[in-house]
């Protein structure tokens, strides 16, 4: 099969593609160790046996038959199987990754470790959740460990890029979304910071063809761990640059209909109340009204 499986990164597009027999199916990168935190919440608040019958649930949504008792060892198999069999010689794989196709582990040059993932096994990892959990329980959980992750993620984005202070971070902000997650598997990627007109930073997140929500429909915003990731990426860098705390809120998904996925992410003392996202309305409506065109 390695014969006919490659893996091909379309950067300009944002995609990687893993490619059989000239049919694509999309993946993506995310930091080491993120997806299966959720697995391990899942078992924290509810038990095994909950993530067994989650497990269960997911396998028969992606036709996997025969594994009556699976466990999450299984699942990230199933993702080996599709990802491992490809043939390097015949992938483009950026040389800013290095892979020694032994596991799913790329590293970034000068960066962190991040794991494959199909795209349909994570949105279908996200449904059986709801399923089960109830629409708001699932967003709890991804909620709490997506923010945990992008908070350790906030340590590596300010060292590789150097950030010291709010300037310096904001700055730079716009060229590391347009390097990483396009490269990443994440979609095309735009940002722009700003100090608010109350003397905080607020910033805008753009993604087109998020992995999240690409092919999705829905009435509601549906991209919980983007969302949450940016808020702990942000809460993580306020707190460690300027005793700041952030929060995040998705203003637009592609899943209901939007051109691109946007986030908010507005910061504020640290140990403040919630924000009043009607209050900051014409705050971040005016910074999303500011043209990004994706490069």
């Amino acid at each position: 099969m390695s014969d006919q499986r490659r893996l091909i990164w379309d950067v300009k597009r944002g995609f990687i593609n893993l490619v059989t027999n000239g049919a694509k199916e999309r993946v993506f990168l995310i930091s080491e160790g993120f997806i299966e935190a959720f697995a391990d919440e899942i078992v924290k608040v509810s038990g095994q046996g909950m993530l067994t019958m989650m497990l269960r649930n997911l396998f028969k949504e992606l036709g996997v038959k025969g594994d009556q008792n699976p466990t999450w060892k299984s699942f990230e198999r199933l993702n080996d199987d599709a990802i491992l069999s490809v043939s390097k010689d015949k992938s483009s794989i950026p040389e800013i990754f290095t892979w020694d196709m032994k596991t799913r582990v790329f590293q970034l040059t000068g960066g962190g470790m991040y794991d494959m993932w199909t795209v349909q096994s994570i949105q279908m990892f996200k449904k059986v959740m709801a399923d089960i959990l109830t629409e708001r329980g699932a967003n709890a959980i991804l909620h709490d460990v997506a923010k945990t992750g992008g908070k350790a993620v906030s340590e590596e984005v300010m060292k590789s890029w150097g950030w010291k202070d709010v300037k310096s971070a904001l700055d730079s902000l716009d060229g590391v979304n347009k390097f990483i997650y396009p490269n990443a598997g994440w979609g095309k990627a735009r940002a722009k910071a700003e100090m608010g007109g109350d003397g905080f930073p607020i910033g805008i997140f753009k993604f087109w063809e998020l992995y999240e929500s690409y092919g999705i429909k829905s009435e509601t915003p549906s991209c919980t761990i983007a969302r949450s990731f940016m808020e702990g990426l942000g809460d993580g860098t306020g707190k460690a640059i300027s005793d700041l705390a952030a929060e995040a809120k998705e203003i637009k998904c592609i899943s209901t209909g939007d051109e691109y996925c946007a986030f908010v992410v507005k910061f504020k003392p640290d140990k403040s109340p919630p924000l009043d996202w009607k209050e900051l309305e014409e705050e971040w409506r005016a910074l999303d009204a500011v043209e990004l065109l994706p490069e």
